[in-house]
């Protein structure tokens, strides 16, 4: 189903074009429609390629720009309310060192429980920073601390305090407690109930599937990334084709390194936009901006 972003975004059939115009497949197609083409073609039972090709292609642009860290691939204060206090080997809201509880997508572990309806949306490829406050106040959220070499062994308090992104079981040590494996936040836990805040590296819809899908009505939620898909699906269509010859798999390179000049081109246009900001160097010392706020 279509995705509804305002129309300045470029839609698939914009590239889909572009890209047959690169492959010098503008000819009629099924339908006797000049451009449709007869090779690459937006119908998955004429062309069964075309849409493996497009979605890796938005899948490259996406990862280009997320690990550049450009606006567009981050979510801010997507906020997750009401996290239970710490239940360990002592109880509920009782100090226990040996316990850890996580956020992942399988839901909040407290330590003894699993809940499924307070977790890291699908779309979440990491979480960035993360900031907390007590469950049911009005106050401002506080910062939290991202680990640098592991969560510390120590006993909980009335702040969550750490966290750390890594891999590890959604369900504490117990791998026979299903789903077992996933990413996602780890903390050492708290003596009550708390909420958190997140600023997050996400991936973007615009995943095509199935025939029939309209090309025309579905976006691309990236602005100006016309080139750099299109360049993207006809490096993609050519490589397929080349096989062994030297020529064509040159012509696929070609193609590649457009994709890649196009999608740094929208990196430096957020990166411009960045250096706008006036920056400057936190001071060290006891006063003024420490690496937690303001102290």
């Amino acid at each position: 189903m279509p995705i509804s972003y305002p129309t300045t975004y470029p839609s698939v059939e914009d590239a889909m074009i572009l890209a047959r115009s690169l492959v010098n497949d503008t000819f009629p197609g099924a339908t006797a429609t000049p451009g449709e083409g007869q090779i690459l073609t937006d119908s998955s039972s004429i062309s069964p390629f075309t849409i493996p090709f497009l979605n890796s292609a938005i899948r490259r642009v996406y990862r280009k720009l997320g690990n550049s860290g450009v606006a567009t691939l981050i979510q801010d204060n997507f906020i997750i309310t009401n996290l239970a206090a710490v239940n360990g080997a002592n109880g509920a809201g009782a100090a226990d060192p040996a316990t850890q509880v996580s956020i992942s997508y399988a839901g909040y572990w407290n330590g003894n429980t699993l809940d499924a309806t307070r977790k890291l949306p699908a779309n979440c490829l990491a979480v960035l920073k993360m900031w907390e406050r007590t469950n049911g106040s009005n106050n401002t959220f506080t910062e939290m601390v991202q680990a640098q070499f592991g969560l510390p062994s120590r006993s909980q308090t009335v702040v969550l305090g750490d966290w750390e992104w890594r891999g590890g079981s959604s369900q504490g040590n117990d791998p026979t407690v299903g789903p077992n494996f996933t990413d996602g936040v780890f903390m050492v836990g708290c003596l009550q109930a708390t909420d958190v805040r997140l600023r997050m590296s996400v991936s973007l819809p615009s995943k095509v599937s199935g025939d029939g899908t309209d090309f025309a009505s579905l976006l691309i939620p990236v602005l100006d990334s016309t080139d750099a898909v299109a360049n993207y699906i006809a490096a993609f269509y050519t490589a397929a084709r080349g096989e062994d010859d030297p020529e064509v798999l040159g012509r696929s390179k070609l193609l590649m390194d457009a994709g890649d000049s196009y999608t740094s081109e929208l990196i430096n246009r957020q990166i411009r936009q960045k250096q706008a900001v006036p920056y400057q160097r936190q001071p060290y010392g006891n006063s003024g901006w420490g690496n937690t706020g303001w102290q």
